[in-house]
């Protein structure tokens, strides 16, 4: 879904970080949003939420493709 309708994703995403308690797949949530905002063309949310998401995962799966994003 994030690739073909990342504001369906995006929408999911917060819908989630709302019902669910902040402990659930946070990691991946994070991921998700950060691309969904990426494939929007909302560069400057995508690279707020990037640097957020480095921050509190620096080693995680996902920090490599999260600093495509910010061009690292």
């Amino acid at each position: 879904m994030l690739s073909s309708n990342p504001a369906g994703a995006l929408a999911i995403l917060r819908g989630a970080r709302a019902r669910f308690k902040p402990s659930f797949l946070p990691e991946e949530r994070d991921y998700v949003e950060v691309m969904a905002l990426a494939a929007l063309g909302r560069s400057d949310d995508a690279k707020a939420a990037a640097s957020r998401f480095l921050s509190a995962y620096p080693g995680g799966a996902f920090s490599n493709r999260v600093r495509g994003v910010l061009g690292r």
